[in-house]
C-alpha cells in the first residue's frame, strides 16, 4: 500500500511540474471568456498555475515524498 501511495505522489508531482512548465512557456493557456458554468477542472488548474507559480515547487516536493515512500534513498 505504501508503494502505491508513493507512485501516486510521484505521478501527481510530475503532472504538476509538467503542467507548470507548459503554462510558463505559454504552450497551454486557459480559454478567454471562461465562465464558471463552462470551466472544467483542467481550466481551473491552468488558471491556478498562472496565478500561483509555486505549485511547481509543490510538485517537486510530492515527487520527493513519493520517492522516499517507495524506498529510494535521497541525499537530502
Amino acid at each position: 500500500m505504501q508503494k502505491v501511495v508513493g507512485y501516486v505522489l510521484i505521478f501527481l508531482g510530475l503532472a504538476l511540474v509538467v503542467i507548470s512548465v507548459l503554462v510558463f512557456l505559454g504552450v497551454i493557456t486557459p480559454p478567454t471568456g471562461l465562465t464558471v458554468a463552462s470551466a472544467t477542472g483542467f481550466d481551473v488548474l491552468i488558471a491556478l498555475i498562472e496565478k500561483l507559480p509555486w505549485l511547481a515547487i509543490v510538485g517537486l516536493l510530492l515527487i520527493s515524498a513519493g520517492l522516499k515512500m517507495i524506498g529510494v534513498d535521497l541525499p537530502f
